[in-house]
């Protein structure tokens, strides 16, 4: 007889029987464990991801509102999130976020290059005026400046348009994506 006055066979029976019955348990609750980390990890993750869309929505209305004026620090405050965008949403979404924030940064180039054509005009031609009299001093350059403002204004204007556009449907992508429901 052994402890407790059972045979020892049947203790070790109970024993491993006990072992288990509590091995099987602790499997239940590590998966149960595994799957709430999981939904975790997709909270977290969820959470950059509204993040980003909400950086993108700062963009998307600066670019809306102060788009053709030239200021890059609306689109400047984007590139920190452009940047890892990479490590929260898919392949596709990255390639479009790219593209936008490449066309936001184009359109401060143009931007500015009409506002130094501008400044050229206004150098060359005197303060605008209905008044003048004076003719420019040389009116082919001035020519050649107002033909490359135009050109640059309607090549923003276009850009704008492409770009906008092109948020919009980020913005749908971001909606899909997002969407709890």
């Amino acid at each position: 007889m052994g402890l407790l006055g059972l045979d020892p066979a049947y203790l070790a029976t109970l024993i491993a029987g006990a072992s288990a019955l509590i091995s099987v348990c602790a499997a239940v609750f590590a998966r149960n464990s595994a799957a709430e980390a999981r939904q975790a990890n997709k909270i977290m993750i969820h959470e950059h991801q509204k993040s980003l869309f909400e950086e993108f929505r700062k963009v998307q209305d600066f670019l809306s509102l102060e788009g053709k004026s030239g200021s890059q620090e609306g689109f400047m405050l984007f590139a920190p999130h452009a940047k890892t965008a990479e490590l929260y949403v898919g392949k596709k979404l990255v390639i479009l976020i790219n593209d936008f924030f490449s066309m936001c940064m184009n359109l401060k180039i143009i931007a500015d290059q009409v506002k130094q054509l501008r400044y050229e005009q206004i150098q060359l031609d005197g303060k605008p005026s209905i008044f003048k009299t004076k003719l420019p001093e040389n009116p082919e350059l001035l020519k050649s400046i107002i033909v490359n403002l135009e050109k640059c204004e309607l090549s923003l204007g276009e850009k704008h348009v492409v770009a906008t556009s092109l948020g919009e449907k980020i913005n749908d992508e971001f909606m899909r994506l997002l969407k709890l429901v």
